[in-house]
């Protein structure tokens, strides 16, 4: 009988140190996903800034388009809370918050700074100043390089889905 007592919880915690190890690699998952699309924002930045140069803010100018990925819920991987461009969520947009920021469930926040230029995100749905993510899938967004104030400012915006978009 002590065998078999002894059985139970050596497996029972076996199972549990399993599930601790797999919820957190399912939140390195979910960070590394939303870090690499963070990268991709913040390599397009750097490219615009390079190539193009800035214009007025309502003039057509050069634009890269950047797909980020956000993660949903899965076996392996954690879900984004939010993905935010412009600053974080419930502060007000100032010089000093980061470009992007991000944070998966049970995870803390990640940031990324863009060195060299001010990155605003432009959207109704969001605060001002910023351009809040929050839903998985994949959200296309299109950067513009204006001068705005006299600094290098890079717009934002999230572009609509078209017919050959798929999650």
């Amino acid at each position: 009988m002590l065998r078999v007592v002894l059985a139970a919880v050596l497996a029972s915690a076996l199972v549990g140190t399993g599930f601790a190890a797999l919820d957190t690699a399912s939140r390195d998952r979910g960070n590394a996903r939303v870090a690499a699309s963070a990268e991709r924002v913040t390599a397009a930045v750097a490219d615009l800034r390079e190539r193009a140069a800035p214009v007025p803010p309502d003039s057509p100018g050069a634009r890269r388009v950047v797909t980020v990925r956000l993660p949903a819920r899965d076996y392996a991987t954690v879900p984004v809370e939010y993905f935010t461009i412009g600053g974080r969520p419930g502060e007000a947009p100032n010089g000093d918050a980061p470009a992007i920021a991000w944070q998966v469930e049970g995870s803390h926040e990640r940031t990324r700074q863009v060195s060299g230029a001010r990155v605003v995100g432009v959207d109704s749905r969001s605060p001002p100043g910023r351009l809040v993510l929050e839903a998985a899938g994949r959200h296309r967004l299109a950067l513009t390089l204006v001068e705005r104030d006299g600094r290098e400012t890079v717009l934002v915006r999230r572009l609509e889905r078209g017919p050959n978009d798929y999650t």
